[in-house]
């Protein structure tokens, strides 16, 4: 059972050590005493359906902040109804022999499109090429498929049939397919001027692009000037924040965009920034310069230089897998209940603590910023010491294990971009793709020193 004053030694507000706890009875009790736990007290009673006990509570107080927040808990009162229709069940795939394919798509006619995209998708991340192929030959529309037409391209590199590769790619006009003919070519020594001019044009938040300009070891910096950064009308989402109600502080933001056209100054000031950052890509009026510079935030700064020292990781490696990983959410929590900044599942978190750091395993502990931090950059750092940090950040998801065994079955892979096509776990895929963009990314902005106004002090 976590307890209060365990929590309390690791440094957290009241308010926070009662948001993780979660105990509404505690929080309605200590907001008599404590008029600054009068919006999470309230908060608690008003999910509970005890609106007037809420209500008293702010009627309690004459603060002006607390109760410029009244609007935002009560907003919460509504009740959505949905009526949940239950999905026909789809047919398992696990066949990739093109005749069972067929005789899967005989029985189940109107899931044929998806039966033959697990099937080729099955079959190619398995690397059973003969079956591949085969179910292109005996399903002519997958020809059609732009999908399916990228891990044929995909399939003749593997086979190092690199003119079929460059036949399948010559149409293709988007990232990818500029990447992987300029890759191709570069490898044959052929010339790539074409791919290349279209590859510098592709924004640095384009994973292709990325990899093109780390490939090819381009040297580009981002100058950043911050802008001094103020409240901007979004003083209810910030005490809410600082009260410790995270989540209801997006309805506060909301209006607050609605209402000001420079709202986004205030999510570098946020205790929690990862709604705002959410937000920034709702509101179309922002420029992506301001997007960029928004979004890319470098909170907890002493933590994260501190954990860089000691272990001896790169800053922005640590920013681009936090980013990935909570958004900045200090109190994320996901359906595998991996916890905090830095997303720990709890086995690894037993194992970090215990096993490898001597130190006490306290579940409350990894939804605190600096042991979040701590834990997480520790465990990237032994992670680097096995892997380039490519398959370093493949391990920090998949775990090393997994990756460790694919890449010793797969010696041919050269690079993130081999990694990144041919891994067969979507899930990495795409967390290698995001990290690595937010780390190049992070490399790139250079960032001036932030003034900030009175109103955020």
């Amino acid at each position: 059972i976590v307890t209060v004053s365990e929590i309390e030694a690791h440094s957290l507000t009241k308010a926070e050590r009662l948001s993780i706890l979660r105990l509404c009875a505690l929080s309605i009790y200590e907001a008599k005493r404590d008029t600054n736990l009068i919006p999470l007290a309230a908060h608690c009673l008003i999910s509970h359906g005890k609106i007037q006990k809420a209500l008293e509570l702010f009627n309690n107080t004459k603060e002006e902040k607390i109760l410029s927040i009244a609007p935002f808990l009560l907003s919460s009162l509504r009740v959505d109804l949905e009526i949940e229709t239950k999905p026909q069940e789809k047919p398992q795939v696990k066949e990739t022999d093109p005749e069972k394919i067929a005789s899967l798509i005989e029985n189940n006619p109107e899931f044929k499109d998806y039966i033959l995209y697990k099937a080729l998708n099955f079959s190619f991340y398995r690397q059973q090429f003969k079956h591949f192929f085969g179910l292109l030959k005996d399903f002519p529309e997958l020809e059609e498929k732009p999908w399916a037409r990228r891990l044929l391209a995909l399939a003749y590199y593997r086979l190092g049939m690199y003119s079929y590769s460059l036949a399948v790619l010559e149409p293709m006009e988007d990232g990818f397919g500029m990447f992987w003919k300029w890759k191709i070519k570069r490898k044959l020594n052929l010339n790539f001027s074409e791919e290349e001019k279209a590859l510098k044009k592709l924004p640095i938040t384009n994973f292709y692009g990325v990899l093109y300009r780390i490939l090819s070891k381009k040297k580009e910096r981002i100058p950043v000037e911050n802008e001094t950064v103020s409240l901007n009308g979004c003083e209810e989402a910030f005490a809410l924040q600082k009260f410790g109600l995270d989540r209801i502080s997006l309805e506060a933001l909301k209006e607050c965009m609605q209402e000001n056209p420079l709202w986004f100054q205030v999510v570098p000031l946020l205790p929690n920034p990862s709604y705002g950052i959410k937000l920034l890509y709702v509101d179309k009026g922002i420029s992506p310069q301001e997007r960029l510079t928004y979004s890319y935030l470098k909170p907890y700064r002493t933590y994260v230089k501190l954990a860089s020292i000691a272990y001896q990781v790169d800053e922005d490696l640590i920013y681009a897998v936090m980013r990935q990983e909570s958004l900045f959410d200090r109190f994320a929590l996901s359906r595998s209940y991996a916890m905090g900044l830095m997303q720990i599942i709890p086995s690894t978190a037993r194992w970090i603590t215990e096993s490898k750091l001597e130190e006490r395993y306290e579940v409350q502990k990894f939804f605190v910023p600096f042991f979040s931090i701590k834990y997480g950059s520790w465990y990237l750092s032994l992670l680097k010491e096995k892997f380039p940090d490519f398959l370093a950040i493949a391990a920090y998801n998949s775990g090393p294990g997994r990756v460790s065994r694919w890449i010793k079955r797969n010696t041919w892979v050269e690079d993130a971009a081999d990694f990144a096509e041919f891994y067969p776990y979507s899930e990495t895929r795409n967390y290698v793709k995001k990290v690595l963009v937010n780390y190049y990314i992070y490399r790139l902005l250079e960032y001036t020193k932030a003034s900030t106004s009175a109103t955020a002090r």
